[in-house]
């Protein structure tokens, strides 16, 4: 279900996101509400295939990234420091940029763990190559997005249940 590399060896990017029953994608100001336990353990095992995690500014404060298992990069043009992760690097770059200079320094295996306003950015320019998906039962958080209208541009690769969640893995339409 989750793959450590790209066929071709070129740089894998994939986005993990997890959206609520009425399209939720915060709950109180983060996603923790909207996660379960299975949601988490799916979290740590795509992170374990990622060589790099990236961020922006909002999920930087308001999600716990005081300690991450792979380098943290956070995408933002005011933040100076991240006193809750002192080894997390802040660049102020444009997207393709941050790719190349998280490829060279990092790896080539980038995991985006973002809320929907870098998402889309990243997906404007066409940088993303696939989302890990959790479907929640979850009602009544904030920034709501209707998903399939969200990732149109995506086709669902793969798609399980686990009680109440469903997971899924969209791949980019060439």
């Amino acid at each position: 279900m989750i793959p450590l590399n790209r066929i071709d060896g070129r740089r894998w990017v994939h986005a993990n996101l997890v959206v609520g029953k009425d399209g939720s994608t915060i709950f109180n100001g983060n996603s923790q509400k909207l996660s379960s336990a299975g949601d988490r353990k799916r979290f740590h095992q795509i992170r374990e295939g990622a060589d790099v995690i990236v961020i922006g500014r909002n999920t930087a404060e308001n999600e716990p990234y005081s300690k991450t298992p792979k380098p943290l990069i956070i995408l933002s043009s005011t933040l100076e420091t991240f006193e809750k992760n002192p080894e997390a690097v802040i660049w102020n770059k444009s997207l393709k940029d941050v790719l190349a200079d998280a490829e060279m320094e990092f790896g080539s295996r980038i995991l985006l763990e973002a809320g929907t306003q870098l998402l889309k950015s990243f997906m404007e320019e066409d940088l993303l190559d696939g989302i890990y998906l959790t479907l929640s039962p979850v009602e009544g958080g904030e920034q709501r997005i209707d998903w399939q209208k969200f990732f149109k541009n995506f086709t669902i690769m793969e798609s399980f249940e686990h009680g109440e969640e469903t997971f899924l893995l969209l791949q980019r339409e060439a």
